[in-house]
C-alpha cells in the first residue's frame, strides 16, 4: 500500500508541475514579445541572446513535461531565429510574433485537454507560409563536433538543419514536425539510433518513409525493417561520404518535393 501511495503522490506532483509550466507559459510569451519589440527598433545582441535562451528553455521544459507540440514550436522558432541573426532585419519579426501566438494557443489547448491536431497543422502551415520551404534535415548526434560537421555539410546544399543531441527528443520531433531526411548517430543518449528509426517506421506518421543516413563506428548491419538506411562509417572520410549521399538524395528528388 505504501508503494502505491508513494507512486500516486509522485504522479500528482508531476501533474502539478506540468500544469504550473502551462500556466506560466503565457507570461514567458509576454517576456519574449517584449524582447521582440526591442529588436524591432534596433538589433541588440544581448537581447537576442536572452530571447533565444528563453525559447530554448521553453523547448526543454516542454520535453520534460511531455508536451512535444511545445517542443516542436520552439524548435522551429529557434531555427528561424538562428537564420535571422545572420542578417537581422525588421521584416521577419512578424513571423516571430506568430510563433509566440502559437505557443499561447498551445498552453490553452493543453490545459483544457482538447485535441492538439489542429496545432500541429497550424505549425506546418505556418512553416510553409513563412517562407521556410527549404528541404529540412534533422541531425541527431551526441557529439557536438559531429553535429557541427553534419550541419556544415548540409548547409552547403542549402538544407534547413535542426540539431538534436538526444534520441528521445529526436523521436518526439520526428513524430510532430515534417522532415525530408534524418542524419542520426547509432550511439545516442536515451534511445540509440536504431531504436529511433524503428519507432519512426512503426509509427507510420509524417516521416515514416524518409531516408536515413546513420553514422556509426559499428559495422554490424541493421535489421531489414529499418530500411531504407545508409550506414556511414565514423571515419576521417565521413565529410566526403555524407556530402556524396546528400548529393545522391537531391538528384533523386529533383523531380519531386522532398528527399523521400
Amino acid at each position: 500500500m505504501t508503494d502505491v501511495h508513494s507512486a500516486d503522490q509522485v504522479d500528482r506532483l508531476l501533474r502539478q508541475l506540468s500544469e504550473a509550466f502551462l500556466l506560466e507559459l503565457p507570461e514567458q510569451c509576454d517576456r519574449a514579445e517584449q524582447d521582440l519589440l526591442i529588436l524591432e527598433r534596433s538589433y541588440d545582441q544581448a537581447v537576442f541572446n536572452r530571447l533565444f535562451g528563453l525559447v530554448h528553455s521553453i523547448k526543454g521544459s516542454g520535453g520534460t513535461h511531455g508536451f512535444p507540440v511545445v517542443t516542436s514550436i520552439c524548435h522551429q522558432f529557434e531555427s528561424v531565429l538562428a537564420e535571422w541573426q545572420l542578417s537581422p532585419s525588421g521584416e521577419p519579426l512578424v513571423v516571430f510574433f506568430g510563433f509566440i501566438d502559437l505557443l499561447r494557443q498551445a498552453a490553452q489547448v493543453l490545459l483544457s485537454g482538447d485535441d492538439i491536431s489542429h496545432l500541429k497543422q497550424q505549425l506546418e502551415n505556418f512553416r510553409l507560409n513563412s517562407g521556410q520551404q527549404a528541404r529540412r534535415v534533422l541531425v541527431v548526434e551526441s557529439s557536438r563536433l559531429m553535429r557541427q560537421l553534419c550541419q556544415q555539410v548540409s548547409a552547403a546544399f542549402r538544407l534547413q538543419v535542426d540539431l538534436v543531441d538526444d534520441g528521445l527528443e529526436a523521436l518526439r520531433e520526428l513524430l510532430n514536425s515534417r522532415y525530408d531526411c534524418l542524419i542520426i548517430g547509432r550511439q545516442l543518449k536515451t534511445l540509440n539510433g536504431a531504436a529511433v528509426v524503428s519507432a519512426l517506421r512503426e509509427a507510420e506518421g509524417i516521416n515514416c518513409h524518409i531516408p536515413v543516413l546513420m553514422i556509426s563506428s559499428d559495422k554490424q548491419p541493421l535489421a531489414e525493417h529499418l530500411e531504407p538506411v545508409r550506414l556511414l562509417p565514423r571515419t576521417p572520410a565521413l565529410t566526403e561520404a555524407l556530402a556524396a549521399e546528400l548529393e545522391k538524395l537531391l538528384l533523386l528528388s529533383s523531380k519531386g518535393d522532398s528527399l523521400a
